[in-house]
């Protein structure tokens, strides 16, 4: 159910609205916390996007770099989802939180302006099954408390750890396993 007073803020609605659009998602132009891949806050004029509800195909298109109110993404068990994440990502300043659990992203990198998001506090990616990323040296520098990179069975992150000394004085949870790293 929508929010009462809850409300995408209008700079970012076109760009809301395209990117949903973009992945099969319908959202009303009039409301679009009444999406079900749309949660809003009604306090503030903050928003997530939760495609773990809704089935997605497509690419995330670079728009999302608008959605600088954008405070959290969860993509679970979206294996019509192509690509990546876009480089544009590391424009969502209020993004706090990330999950990407079992997508279908074909892509060979993770952008590494997602890392370098001051706000971002947490990013989880694990068991994609296309998804195998060279690890970017800018995870390096997460600032958040929580880190998680699991490749799976047939797709594992790669990367040289070895030539990147961690600045991570936030950190509490590191976990980085199944990869070939």
């Amino acid at each position: 159910l929508p929010l009462a007073n809850a409300i995408v803020p209008v700079g970012e609605q076109a760009a809301l609205i395209e990117l949903c659009a973009d992945l099969g998602i319908t959202v009303d132009p009039s409301n679009a916390c009444a999406s079900a891949a749309v949660v809003c806050d009604g306090a503030s004029d903050t928003y997530e996007l939760d495609f773990d509800n809704v089935i997605t195909n497509g690419k995330i298109s670079s728009r999302i770099g608008e959605l600088v109110s954008l405070t959290k993404i969860t993509i679970r068990d979206q294996l019509g989802l192509t690509g990546g994440l876009p480089d544009e990502i590391g424009s969502c300043a209020a993004l706090s939180e990330i999950s990407i659990k079992t997508s279908g992203f074909d892509t060979t990198t993770i952008p590494g302006s997602l890392f370098l998001i001051s706000n971002l506090n947490k990013v989880v990616i694990t068991g994609n099954t296309n998804w195998g990323a060279a690890l970017p040296s800018e995870w390096a520098q997460f600032q958040g408390t929580h880190l998680e990179l699991t490749g799976s069975t047939n797709k594992k992150f790669s990367g040289d750890l070895s030539s990147t000394s961690p600045n991570m004085p936030n950190i509490q949870t590191l976990i980085i396993s199944s990869n070939a790293l």
